[in-house]
């Protein structure tokens, strides 16, 4: 300013120079107008950058918006979208980018589930009017989506921007919150297993969609997963998946393996768990789960099912399963903890009723016994045994009892001083122990010899201070030990069993002699009775009571003299009995009587009476009595039959005798050829049968003492034998007698004289006892490496009740009385095919047929010679 005065200034005076200072002027004006507008140019330059970085800054305050936003024009046109929306953006072309076809591929419902329609100012409808709208989304691969949305109209009037807020993981998070809290809330209102599964099993049905559920429990130890429980599996997979090893192909052992949850589709099941593609397929469903269920490191069980559920569905849902799963471990780990509870009680309750039915009376090798499995269920341990300081005669179990893990034992009792330092420790220095150590457990335990151990606790047994033994029980399991209660438990029984094997010592001593002096008596053929001085039982045995045909037991008074009677059938007098005679005398008394019995008549018996002091003031008796019925029976069977042998020789005796006196005292008979001839004939027929009763007896007399001798020869063809041997018979028998061979029949060897005399006793009685009418037919064939011979006749048969009789000796049955015979064919004829190493038998059907069949043993064709 103060320049342009004086440029003024001069021009006033100096009119000379007024262009010069009116250009000037200009200049001044123009360069003023051009400061002006540099100044203007940065301060709009300024503003301009501003709004750039403002524009940059609300741009990146957008890309970083967690909510996807889009900002779109009055058509619904997007014109930019955040990195949170551009998802949404995928696979539309930029021309095509419109809010409808976003609506579209999207599938965008609102709450009712209609379709959302888009009208044509879009900035003048929701969201963008200040509603907030929820909207439902399903995503191109087929996953439900909900979302929020809201909008705003910008300034210019022309634009809006639209905010989408995806509420899915909020909402699921809130349904997996209810769910944990319903199941925390149903899990924890008891504390029984069974009921524990059973509602985990229905809140997995009910929450989680499961089609088929199954739930295991894990053995760390042994690295087992065994079911449990189970809803909705059919009965193929359940037998094939009772017990899973944690390499087993499966997705729930893998689940136990990796202690993570396993979630696959059936085209995604990895290969260490194809088996469970096959599973799936048969349960059905999309989604396979395996949900181990651990209570912080500790794996309790796994929890499997199948869903229909997508499996993208189900991997969003992994946080809130694996909570799931620690809520259902933890409720199996309280009721197994509650179950150990229970268990201990049950042990003190068990160890009280065991306590109480030891007893001294047994001997100690039982009780040892019986302390063993009673410590073994009380402490849960795999093995058991006592041991004894002092050698006992004790009963050992039986061989064939079973001794391996898991069964209790009665060790042999070990002599003070041996036993290596662990048996030491406990039965001959009386300290108690439990031992854990690998080492000293793995080499030279002498408790268990041979047994592999994981822990072991051993209590002496003592009386009065005195050890007498010790209880020694044992793990074989992996991680398994003993407590100090398993300690207090084993003291507690073995105090109580070391009073009662200090009583029974002495108990066994007696008990063992009184069972020796029992099992004597028991076993005694004869009848045992002893009395005491009252006349009282003390002691009977089978064989008495049999003798007597009475129940008699110790305690009961003695009537068995009241009911002998002598040997002509006349009571005994009171008092002459032999029980009373031997009190009297103090001697020995024998005599034969006849006892009288409740099932039938009298029976013979010999009773022998010896008085014995038993400590009263009246001596006792101790009574033998024999039973002489068979005795008797032998008698009459010999006399009976000394009178049939003496008929049947007397006979043809008397018919020689009498034909040699005819042919004696008539002479004129020699003049007739034929009469005497008839004559000879008898005689020659009586000799015969005389001969054949003859050798019959001394064929008996040589089988009874073993002498009888067989001239044995190879027969190659045994049905020409049979009908050369049966030919001069079949002459006497007529055409009644038939021979049947066969087929080809086995060489056999055999005395052909013995054989002869075998046929004919059998052919002999089929035409004694059999109808004359009917043929005899004697059928020769090979069966089984024999050849047999069988006689059959038609006729009355043979009475079952004889059949087991038939081949004893003088044995005749009712239908041969008035027959002919001693009743020592048959039993010969068996006697004789037994020693040819063959078998006898018979068939036999009343009112029909009787066949007897010779069995004897094939022979080489090239054996050597006769045998004897």
């Amino acid at each position: 300013m103060t320049c342009c005065l004086s440029l003024t200034t001069v021009g006033v005076t100096d009119t000379s120079s007024l262009a010069a200072s009116l250009v000037g002027v200009l200049a001044l004006f123009f360069l003023g107008l051009l400061v002006l507008s540099a100044l203007t140019h940065r301060r709009l330059l300024r503003q301009a950058r501003q709004v750039a970085a403002h524009r940059a800054f609300l741009a990146a305050l957008l890309e970083h918006l967690p909510d996807a936003a889009l900002v779109v024009d009055r058509d619904g046109q997007v014109l930019q979208a955040n990195r949170a929306a551009r998802p949404f953006l995928t696979g539309l072309d930029p021309g095509s980018r419109h809010l409808a076809a976003l609506a579209q591929r999207w599938q965008a419902r609102d709450h009712h589930g209609q379709p959302l329609t888009l009208a044509p100012n879009v900035l003048q409808r929701p969201p963008f009017e200040g509603t907030v709208l929820t909207v439902r989304l399903t995503t191109p691969e087929g996953a439900e989506r909900v979302v929020q949305v809201s909008g705003a109209r910008l300034p210019d009037g022309c634009h809006g921007v639209l905010l989408a807020r995806d509420l899915t993981a909020h909402l699921q998070a809130e349904r997996d919150r209810a769910l944990l809290q319903e199941a925390a809330l149903t899990l924890v209102q008891t504390l029984d297993a069974d009921a524990v599964l059973a509602r985990l099993l229905s809140l997995a049905g009910e929450t989680l969609q499961a089609r088929a559920l199954q739930v295991f429990l894990a053995d760390e130890d042994a690295r087992l997963l065994r079911r449990v429980a189970a809803q909705g599996v059919p009965a193929e997979i359940l037998a094939a998946t009772a017990t899973l090893p944690y390499d087993a192909p499966y997705l729930t052992a893998r689940a136990a393996r990796t202690r993570a949850v396993q979630v696959a589709a059936q085209d995604q099941i990895p290969p260490d768990a194809a088996a469970s593609q096959a599973v799936l397929a048969r349960l059905g469903g999309q989604t396979a789960v395996a949900l181990p269920l651990l209570v912080g490191d500790r794996l309790v069980g796994v929890l499997a099912f199948t869903t229909d559920r997508p499996l993208s569905a189900v991997s969003d849902d992994l946080a809130a399963l694996a909570t799931f799963g620690h809520l259902c471990a933890s409720a199996l780990a309280n009721a197994q903890a509650y179950a150990a509870e229970q268990q201990l009680r049950q042990s003190l309750e068990r160890l009280v009723q065991g306590l109480l039915t030891l007893r001294a009376g047994t001997d100690p090798a039982r009780l040892l016994q019986q302390a063993a499995d009673l410590a073994r269920a009380l402490l849960g341990a795999d093995l058991a045994t006592g041991r004894l300081t002092e050698t006992f005669e004790v009963t050992h179990p039986a061989a064939d009892s079973p001794s391996p893990a898991g069964q209790a034992t009665s060790s042999p009792p070990t002599p003070p001083g041996g036993g290596g330092d662990l048996l030491a420790r406990v039965v001959i220095h009386g300290e108690p122990l439990i031992l854990t150590d690998p080492d000293a457990l793995a080499h030279g335990q002498p408790v268990f010899p041979g047994q592999p151990l994981r822990a072991l606790l051993g209590v002496p047994l003592q009386v009065e201070g005195q050890t007498v033994g010790g209880l020694f029980v044992a793990h074989q399991r992996a991680g398994r030990t003993f407590t100090t209660v398993d300690l207090h438990l084993a003291h507690l029984l073995a105090a109580h069993v070391g009073v009662l094997l200090a009583h029974a010592r002495l108990y066994a001593q007696e008990a063992r002699a009184r069972a020796v002096l029992e099992a004597v008596l028991g076993a005694a053929p004869v009848g045992l009775a002893v009395l005491d001085g009252e006349g009282r039982l003390r002691h009977v045995n089978p064989a008495f009571a049999a003798l007597s045909g009475q129940a008699l037991r110790p305690g009961q008074p003695w009537r068995l003299c009241a009911q002998l009677l002598t040997p002509t059938g006349q009571p005994v007098p009171a008092g002459q009995g032999p029980c009373g005679r031997a009190r009297r005398s103090g001697q020995v008394v024998i005599g034969e009587y006849l006892l009288r019995r409740p099932d039938g008549p009298p029976r013979p018996v010999r009773l022998l009476a010896t008085p014995v002091a038993l400590g009263d003031p009246t001596p006792g008796v101790v009574l033998v009595g024999l039973d002489l019925t068979l005795e008797k029976e032998v008698q009459r069977l010999r006399e009976e039959w000394t009178a049939l042998v003496a008929h049947d020789l007397r006979h043809p005796v008397q018919l020689i005798a009498g034909f040699a006196e005819l042919l004696q005292a008539r002479p004129d008979l020699w003049t007739q050829p034929a009469q005497v001839g008839a004559y000879l004939q008898h005689i020659r027929e009586a000799a015969a049968r005389l001969d054949r009763r003859v050798g019959d007896l001394l064929d008996l007399a040589r089988l009874e003492a073993g002498r009888l001798r067989l001239e044995r020869a190879l027969l190659p063809d045994l049905g020409a034998e049979v009908q050369g041997l049966l030919a001069e018979l079949a002459l006497a028998v007529g055409p009644r007698l038939k021979v049947e061979v066969q087929g080809p029949l086995p060489p056999v060897r055999a005395d052909r004289q013995r054989l002869a005399q075998v046929l004919e006793n059998l052919v002999t009685n089929a035409v004694k006892y059999g109808d004359p009418t009917r043929p005899i037919v004697v059928r020769v064939w090979a069966e089984g490496g024999e050849a047999r011979v069988a006689v059959t006749n038609w006729g009355p048969g043979i009475p079952p009740e004889e059949v087991p009789h038939l081949f004893e000796r003088f044995r005749r049955g009712r239908s041969a009385r008035g027959t002919p015979g001693v009743g020592l064919g048959l039993y010969l004829a068996r006697r004789l095919v037994e020693l040819h190493g063959g078998r006898l038998w018979v068939e036999s059907t009343p009112g029909e047929t009787t066949t007897f069949t010779v069995a004897l043993p094939a022979a080489s064709p090239d054996d050597p010679g006769a045998a004897p």
